[in-house]
């Protein structure tokens, strides 16, 4: 989409010799800013780093207490680990999201100092201005997970645009994908802001002098001169994925057996991911019988946190029964920018030719 524009741009850049801290970076945190509805946008290398930079910046640290949910892209649990912290792991809801009853009762049981909130799969949690209610109420950090949730809004307005810190990655498989890792951390708060700016720059006050310990995390110039001309694209990218599942939402909702876990009422999805559940058929089933008709698709978190190996040492809370049956049974069908209406039907009807033929629909 951007590749002639961003050629020249890479001209540009390799002549100038300026490979960090650019005028593309700094275009890109405030295309973000201005569309994201934050005051300010912090770009970095990677989305695992936006994480470990938030729960830097809230004071974050060894021995510290998180909540994380137990069905979430590894980073989640990764970023606290990192940091030494003690992890505790939360079953999710019905909307496949952190189960804000049980991150109530958790808190009651271990001394939080953060939660993760992960808002994925293309919407937010149903659960989202209770639990950040519910933080601010119980002085818990709240860092919000959003890798997937570029376009989500709530009630009309970004997903992003009240949170206390919130992430986003630019991961290429992701709705705005740069030519290469980066990440971004957005807050409304000055203080934090700074302290992120220079969290991500080795802690630096000034040249040469350090105000914290930080970590080396700069987006290259390279990926951002990419990401500010492809951002100028995103509402072309946004509603061509919102087509898309709006049209898998259509002819699936009412196939017997089979749920399509839609976006929630009172908000806007990015038409990131489809994800499907069956009665009786399993994810890895469901895929195996796709792909033996020439269908790609995938199974994103076949296993949850706890599962992991080094999540086996962390703390449950609960039995965490709901995320493991979604980890075995959710699947996905192909969804990307730029896929054609006949190769939605196309994976539609063998989906649903496949259920009936084993006599599950």
């Amino acid at each position: 989409m951007v590749e002639e524009q961003s050629y020249e741009a890479w001209r540009e850049v390799l002549s100038s010799k300026g490979f960090i801290h650019g005028k593309n970076t700094a275009q890109v945190e405030q295309k973000l800013a201005a569309r994201l509805g934050v005051r300010h946008a912090i770009c970095c290398a990677n989305g695992t780093d936006a994480l470990v930079m938030g729960l830097m910046a809230a004071g974050i640290g060894k021995d510290d207490w998180v909540a994380v949910p137990n069905l979430t892209f590894w980073a989640s649990a990764e970023a606290p680990a990192i940091l030494g912290c003690n992890i505790v792991l939360i079953d999710v809801g019905a909307d496949l999201h952190l189960d804000f009853d049980a991150l109530k009762a958790a808190a009651k049981a271990h001394p939080l100092k953060a939660c993760v909130l992960a808002n994925l799969f293309g919407w937010a949690s149903t659960a989202l201005a209770d639990i950040r209610a519910f933080c601010t109420t119980e002085g818990i950090a709240l860092i919000e997970d959003g890798a997937q949730s570029f376009g989500v809004a709530v009630d009309g307005r970004p997903v992003y645009a009240n949170a206390q810190v919130s992430t986003l990655s630019f991961y290429p498989a992701k709705v705005i994908g740069g030519c290469m890792d980066g990440g971004a951390v957005m807050t409304n708060d000055d203080e934090l802001a700074k302290r992120l700016r220079s969290i991500a720059n080795h802690g630096r006050a000034e040249h040469y002098s350090y105000a914290h310990v930080g970590m080396n995390s700069r987006m290259a110039e390279l990926n951002a001169a990419y990401l500010t001309r492809l951002l100028d694209h995103a509402d072309t990218i946004l509603d061509g994925r919102r087509e898309a599942f709006a049209a898998y939402q259509a002819r699936l909702s009412d196939v017997p057996g089979l749920t399509f876990h839609g976006v929630p009422a009172g908000q806007t999805g990015n038409g990131y991911l489809t994800m499907l559940t069956h009665d009786t058929l399993s994810g890895d089933d469901m895929v195996a019988k796709l792909k033996a008709r020439g269908i790609f698709c995938g199974r994103v978190y076949p296993e949850t946190m706890d599962m992991q190996p080094p999540g086996k040492a962390w703390t449950r809370f609960g039995d965490l029964s709901r995320s493991r049956a979604l980890s075995r049974a959710l699947f996905s069908l192909p969804l990307y920018y730029g896929i054609e209406p006949a190769a939605v039907q196309h994976v539609c009807d063998t989906l649903i030719d496949v259920l009936k033929t084993e006599g599950n629909a």
